[in-house]
């Protein structure tokens, strides 16, 4: 989280060659939600062909991700996708997660230490984050 706001709807845009490099992040970040106050907003998969985005399901990106499907709720637009496709190496696939109430450092420790690239990080909704009408 950036910012002191605990309402505040905070999201993390995390590239990765490998589903290994995210696996432990995720399961941090589950544990987080589940210890509260952490509460998981919206998680897609975004790959970028051609420098197009779209959206996959995380069962296609890795079959031991498949639990991620139940909470990807399709918050995000067209034009939130095309700013995370900015962010990303065409070709590449990434993952957006958007959470509030507790920072995340510790999910972007186990992400940066199994090789992921932390791409972006921000308030959905601030003038320049792009995300959720953050223009």
């Amino acid at each position: 989280m950036t910012e002191n706001n605990p309402a505040a709807i905070c999201f993390i845009v995390v590239g990765f060659a490998d589903p290994a490099q995210i696996r432990a992040g995720f399961d941090r970040l589950s544990a987080l939600a589940a210890e509260g106050p952490m509460r998981i907003v919206d998680v897609e998969f975004v790959h970028s062909i051609h420098g197009m985005a779209s959206t996959v399901p995380a069962a296609r990106v890795d079959p031991g991700l498949s639990g991620l499907d139940e909470i990807d709720t399709h918050l995000l637009g067209q034009a939130d996708l095309d700013v995370v496709a900015d962010l990303m190496p065409i070709g590449s696939t990434a993952a957006v997660v958007l959470y509030a109430g507790a920072p995340a450092l510790p999910v972007l420790a186990e992400w940066t230490r199994a090789g992921a690239t932390i791409l972006g990080e921000g308030t959905a909704g601030q003038p320049g984050s792009g995300l959720l009408g953050g223009g």
